[in-house]
């Protein structure tokens, strides 16, 4: 019985992999009633590509059939292929045939088929140009989604039925009906494709007048056009949600003042709803009137010149991806009124988003401790976030697409945090660290990221203590580099620079100093400046520079004055300065000191100094010398170093000041030995 159902299994397997019952001359085929069509190789892999003639008849095993279809996704993702011709014989054509054919610029339809099918030339980018046949009775939504290249499209007599959003993101100027059509029309040469018995709008294109007697106009309609104004008559009584969504370049709106139904109240360059005052539909020079309460669903989406927005203290509500897209945003300030946002992201994929506040007075929601983030008060979740999010003591969880999209290329998430949303973190693209601090992993709702390939160029830093409980679980075990941070907060109460080397690399812990205005840490190696790395007044890595002909790199970015600096050598001595500055470069605080990084077997390694001043550690005990030539001796007699039996022409502490070559205390200095720059380390 067993070996039965592993013969079945394996069958099973084989029919999902292997599309086709027979192949001839490159192209793939299934046996149907009445003929055969047209299908793809693999479910995961399709082969054509280049120019691709289909024949009317193939014979296989002695037997010729008639190719009378194309099967759905026969040519899906096929993104080489350019060109093909296809034979009056085949009536049909699925669904996804020519999806993402983004290479394909000529195609001709064969008279006979009835349907354009769904998605048929979605991502068809190179497609210019297209005739649909007479034959065609439907077409279905989607079918030219993403057709960048297609200018002009005519519609023929003999379409009975239209899907809405069938040409979305589509950069039309031209839409035209056949006047023998008796269920759509192209009135007063409008540009666009009209229901004739409903007076619907159903598609548009950039150049379209909607003319009078228009009362809906449908979803989709417009979106993704290149339409820079729209006009809406007074006949309109309702516009469909999203109907006008994802206008890139649109800067105004104007509404018939007749009309009784939307306004555009005090020149805002909106579509509201006047008797809820919803605002349905915004652009790039919109500004929110005040008595509006509710901000619709992607109301301003892919609005890239919106620079600023004022929400006024009316609104209590914004809708699912409102403000998507909108690239050119730089800061948002939502209002005490707002008590309700949805958790889909309202700011989703504004790359330029860097500050986001709530005003002091919101009951439901905040933006604490200066977070840039909006964090939903009574449950202490992080609901949206922006690539300058630093998550706040008392947040203990982060919420649903909370940080979709967002810029950041490292990312601390608090010990504090126990779960995390789904698709908190899809579509982070520039991410390549993820700091996750918790002892216990964070419950994850289904998956951190929108690809797999994240989990293999993302970093994942967790407490020693915790690797093996991230390794076993089902979506942090999915990193493929996982490493330890340190799992206890380093103190700085002391006013210290704390230092923990290892054998390649060491972590910097500094102190905070509330005057400051940036700060300089200057690393240095045998007297020479290994690296000079600027921060700002947060704290924030705002520059490095590495002196030396070889490449290094942060492990870390700076957040809270903790990181990882790796490029170091094994068993070397290394001196550090690191200085609090005004914004004149006046010196508050200059702290010094030393370490020598670990052996390689991982023993060894100390550090020295790290408070306030020269950076002195313990009085007396031994020395140690880089290594040096044979014939080269250098010692410490009474304080004082020698090369040789003789005194250096100077010595130089790690800060890189000369110092008199006496009564030296505890700590690391340099000297030249043989043109060679020498560490020597007083213990």
């Amino acid at each position: 019985m067993k070996k039965i159902l592993t013969i079945v299994f394996a069958l099973l397997v084989a029919s999902n992999v292997w599309a086709f019952d027979f192949e001839i001359d490159g192209i793939y085929y299934n046996v149907i009633d009445g003929g055969v069509e047209v299908t793809y190789q693999t479910t995961d892999y399709n082969s054509y590509s280049g120019s691709v003639t289909i024949p009317e008849t193939v014979t296989n095993d002695e037997t010729t059939y008639s190719v009378i279809s194309i099967g759905t996704k026969a040519f899906m993702n096929c993104n080489e292929l350019t060109e093909i011709s296809i034979p009056s014989c085949v009536k049909t054509i699925g669904d996804y045939v020519f999806y993402g054919c983004s290479a394909l610029t000529t195609i001709t339809l064969p008279d006979g088929i009835n349907s354009i099918g769904y998605c048929l030339f979605y991502n068809c980018s190179s497609l210019a140009e297209i005739i649909i046949p007479n034959s065609v009775a439907s077409i279905r939504g989607y079918a030219f989604w993403g057709c960048n290249s297609l200018k002009s499209i005519i519609i023929p007599s003999g379409v009975k039925s239209i899907e809405p959003s069938l040409f979305f993101s589509c950069s039309l100027i031209e839409i035209k009906v056949d006047p023998k059509n008796t269920v759509y029309d192209s009135r007063d040469n409008c540009n666009a494709i009209i229901e004739t018995a409903t007076n619907t709008l159903i598609a548009g294109c950039s150049n379209t007048i909607i003319p009078e007697g228009i009362t809906t106009i449908k979803y989709y309609a417009f979106s993704n056009k290149i339409l820079t104004s729209i006009a809406i008559p007074k006949s309109v009584t309702t516009i469909d949600k999203r109907a006008i969504d994802g206008t890139i370049a649109l800067a105004e709106i104007k509404i018939d003042p007749e009309n009784s139904v939307y306004d555009s109240r005090d020149n805002c360059n909106a579509i509201i709803e006047t008797a809820t005052n919803t605002l349905i539909r915004g652009c790039n020079n919109t500004v929110i009137p005040d008595g509006i309460t509710t901000i619709e669903i992607y109301a301003f989406s892919n609005s890239k010149e919106l620079s600023s927005v004022t929400i006024p203290n009316t609104v209590t509500a914004i809708n699912e991806g409102a403000f998507w897209g909108c690239s050119g945003l730089s800061s948002i300030v939502i209002p005490s009124s707002v008590k309700s946002m949805t958790s889909y992201p309202v700011f989703g994929n504004c790359s330029g988003l860097t500050e986001m506040k709530v005003e002091t007075g919101n009951t439901v929601f905040d933006s604490r401790d200066n977070c840039n983030a909006i964090i939903k008060t009574s449950t202490n979740t992080l609901f949206a976030g922006c690539k300058s999010t630093v998550i706040p003591e008392g947040v203990t969880a982060i919420g649903n697409y909370a940080l979709m999209y967002c810029g950041f290329s490292s990312f601390i998430i608090p010990e504090e945090i126990s779960s995390i949303g789904k698709q908190a973190f899809y579509y982070c693209k520039d991410l390549k660290q993820l700091i996750c601090k918790g002892v216990v992993p964070p419950e994850i709702d289904g998956e951190l990221f929108s690809s797999e390939s994240f989990y293999k160029s993302v970093c994942l830093y967790v407490p020693r203590e915790a690797m093996e409980a991230y390794k076993a679980d089902a979506v942090w075990g999915k990193f493929e580099t996982i490493k330890c941070i340190e799992s206890e907060e380093v103190s700085l109460e002391n006013d210290d620079v704390v230092v923990v080397p290892d054998k390649y690399e060491a972590v910097f812990s500094m102190p905070f100093s509330e005057s400051a205005d940036f700060y300089t840490l200057i690393i240095q190696n045998k007297g020479v400046t290994f690296c000079t790395i600027t921060f700002n007044a947060q704290g924030h890595l705002t520059d490095i520079n590495y002196s030396l002909n070889k490449s290094y790199e942060l492990k870390e970015s700076v957040v809270g004055f903790q990181f990882t600096v790796t490029g170091l050598s094994s068993a070397e001595d290394y001196g550090y300065s690191f200085k609090a500055l005004t914004s004149n470069k006046s010196v508050l605080k200059e702290y010094t000191g030393s370490f020598t990084t670990k052996n390689e077997d991982g023993t060894g390694g100390r550090v020295q100094g790290g408070g306030e001043g020269s950076g002195q550690g313990g009085q007396g005990g031994s020395t140690a010398v880089s290594e040096v030539s044979n014939t080269t001796a250098v010692t410490i007699v009474n304080g004082q170093i020698l090369v040789n039996g003789e005194a250096p022409a100077f010595v130089v502490t790690v800060s890189g000041k000369k110092t008199a070559n006496a009564n030296l205390k505890a700590g690391v200095y340099f000297v030249v030995v043989d043109g060679e720059t020498v560490g020597v380390s007083v213990r």
